[in-house]
């Protein structure tokens, strides 16, 4: 249920007020938590009205804007808060079997965000644009966490995290060439995030951190091959550090000494030519290999260029994007960097490995059944790679038949296209597609890559009759 208001004010045209007022009950919320407020406003000033600007002849609109708001959001499954139960039977008895844990806790997941931005056009509007700014303070994000097998279930809902982004936006536009039978438009656009985790529910920090001095874990998060930690962006990579490889007998005594793995004849191919990985060096967990972040997955900046060009009856769209900074988890890497069993690997296995030839390789040696990963399997910092890129996302010749055959055809339009997409990747990632993941609803839109299957490269050629 939601009751919405809405109030618009102009003044002289020059000076303009938008004010929202919005309130939402949603029944996916426990009783106490069902309404959420959500108002906002916004204000703006077309400068290019008054009078100090209107003798810019070069200047066709200039206007100024401000806004502020609150928005919520109920994405997430029905009835999620109960605790639900099923009927069975154990032993010829009736029982009820718990099959869902809920969270009478939860509430609405809500962001404010800030925005001003400038919007001009010049020169007969040949030239056009936006900058924008904006800030989002997003507070209680909901997410199924896991918790201990020891309660009987997967996972909960907990509102687990408040999180902060801010960044900018430029959209750029310009008409190169702008007559009757030629036309060539390009548009640029470009933006940029930054964001901070600024809270974690400390309800659910891990206690199994007791006794390990490594200040990382305060107000820290592990979901998986990332984590939340309170200070930093999200999408940050988290795995074990691959160091180099035991190239002389003291660094195999000294790692010997400091890993207690060895200690305990766990890694028994240990020498010359093994892994080494860090590992912690105080407390509790002294000697196990240890954890950090090892990759951020969010780009500094990423957009996108498109051109339009047109000549009579022909006309060719084409369209640019790319993504600069971002790392992306290639897990292909890990059962590249040993030969745990006979199975497929992709070529990067043949690229400088250690052996009695190549005592100066960066890579350990190759021995059968040694995975050269111990402990590490989930992720590590040889597996993080640069998924900067350049892609030629589509190009489109289009070609519309002259107005007389139409006429002749009876028809309203005729066109005839051929296009393709996906056509041209440059990046130094080594995988077939940067920007693919295998967790495409993380928060921040993937960070592995487990091989998965590239974007498709596609041609299409057809034929658009209209009537």
């Amino acid at each position: 249920m939601s009751f919405y208001l809405r109030a618009n004010y102009a003044f002289k045209e020059k000076y303009l007020l938008t004010f929202t007022g919005r309130s939402d009950e949603s029944s996916k919320f426990p009783k106490s938590n069902r309404i959420g407020y959500f108002p906002s406003f916004g204000l703006a000033w077309r400068a290019s009205d008054e009078k100090f600007l209107q003798n810019v002849s070069w200047l066709n609109e200039l206007k100024l804007r401000v806004s502020a708001g609150y928005t919520g959001t109920q994405n997430l499954g029905d009835n999620l808060f109960y605790t639900l139960y099923t009927p069975g039977a154990y032993g010829g008895t009736n029982a009820l079997m718990p099959t869902q844990l809920g969270n009478d806790r939860i509430k609405w997941e809500t962001t404010l965000q800030k925005d001003a931005g400038i919007d001009f056009a010049m020169f007969n509007s040949r030239f056009r644009g936006a900058l924008g700014y904006y800030s989002k303070k997003s507070s209680g994000l909901l997410m199924a966490y896991p918790v201990a097998t020891s309660s009987g279930f997967a996972s909960a809902l907990v509102n687990i995290a408040d999180i902060s982004n801010k960044g900018f936006a430029i959209d750029l536009r310009l008409d190169a060439i702008r007559n009757k039978d030629t036309k060539w438009n390009i548009a640029f656009n470009i933006s940029g995030n930054r964001s901070k985790v600024t809270r974690i529910n400390k309800d659910i920090q891990n206690p199994s951190q007791l006794g390990y001095s490594d200040p990382f874990y305060n107000s820290v998060l592990s979901i998986g091959n990332t984590v939340l930690r309170e200070g930093q962006p999200i999408g940050l990579i988290y795995g074990y550090k691959f160091t180099g490889v035991i190239k002389t007998q003291k660094e195999l005594d000294d790692y010997r000494a400091a890993s207690i793995y060895a200690q305990y004849g766990i890694l028994s191919n240990l020498g010359l030519g093994y892994p080494m990985y860090d590992l912690v060096d105080t407390g509790a967990f002294k000697g196990f290999f240890a954890r950090d972040v090892i990759g951020k997955a969010e780009p500094k900046f990423y957009g996108g260029i498109t051109n339009s060009f047109s000549y009579k009856q022909f006309s060719v769209i084409a369209l640019l994007t790319f993504s600069y900074g971002g790392d992306l988890l290639y897990l292909p890497d890990i059962r590249s960097f040993g030969l745990m069993s006979r199975s497929n690997t992709n070529t990067r296995i043949l690229q400088d490995h250690y052996s009695a030839t190549n005592t100066n390789a960066n890579r350990p040696a190759l021995l059968l059944t040694e995975s050269n990963m111990f402990g590490t399997a989930g992720s590590a910092n040889y597996a993080v790679h640069d998924a900067s890129f350049i892609k030629l996302r589509s190009v489109s010749l289009n070609y519309n038949l002259p107005e007389r055959l139409i006429n002749k055809l009876h028809l309203r339009t005729a066109m005839v296209y051929v296009a393709g997409s996906n056509l041209l990747t440059i990046t130094k990632y080594p995988g077939p597609d940067p920007e693919i993941s295998n967790d495409p609803y993380s928060l921040i839109n993937g960070y592995s890559d487990a091989a998965t299957y590239p974007s498709m490269r596609q041609y299409t050629f057809g034929v658009r009759l209209g009537f």
